[in-house]
């Protein structure tokens, strides 16, 4: 985090970005962390207040060019700073060029071919899942609509008194009353 990040600023712009880069590049090139705390709020006040350590002194077998770019990342004042991340990338691969300390192959990125990605075989699972649809899906149909084994059979109805059945009762085996004539129409 930039100091005018840690400090609140609302203004933020690239050159936060390219405080954060110069951190990650200092980390990398030294090999540790440029400011140690035993917290986090100790770590971050060393961020605002003190000033950015010295590459130099961490690693001697470095160009002063290559330092000096990446102490210009580390700087307080965001107006010092580089403008862009774009700026700064191209002042340390021409300080790194320079000052030799790498082979020129390995300062430059160097795009490498894509390898070819297997095919995912999505129908390995998917047919199996769609059998398993389809055959829950019949015996389902199978069971509603008159389905053999499955057919669950009639309930019957039986009174509590054993051997005297509910229903039919035996007074209902009278033939129904008639229904009274409706009232004529006038």
């Amino acid at each position: 985090m930039s100091p005018e990040q840690a400090q609140g600023a609302k203004d933020l712009d690239g050159r936060s970005d390219v405080y954060v880069l110069g951190t990650l590049t200092y980390q990398m090139l030294s090999g540790r962390l440029p400011y140690k705390g035993d917290t986090p709020i100790e770590v971050m006040l060393k961020h605002i207040q003190e000033p950015p350590p010295d590459l130099q002194a961490t690693r001697p077998d470095l160009p002063p060019a290559t330092a000096e770019v990446v102490r210009r990342a580390m700087t307080k004042n965001r107006e010092a700073r580089y403008p862009t991340v774009g700026a700064f990338v191209e002042a340390l691969e021409a300080a790194l060029r320079e000052g030799r300390s790498l082979p020129p192959e390995a300062a430059t990125v160097r795009a490498t071919p894509a390898t070819k990605r297997p095919r995912r075989r999505w129908w390995i699972w998917a047919l199996p899942l769609l059998l398993l649809l389809l055959a829950g899906g019949a015996l389902r149909a199978w069971w509603l609509f008159g389905g053999g084994v499955f057919a669950l059979p009639a309930p019957t109805v039986t009174s509590r008194l054993p051997g005297r059945p509910l229903w039919p009762c035996p007074r209902s085996r009278r033939p129904p009353r008639p229904l009274p004539s409706p009232p004529p129409c006038r």
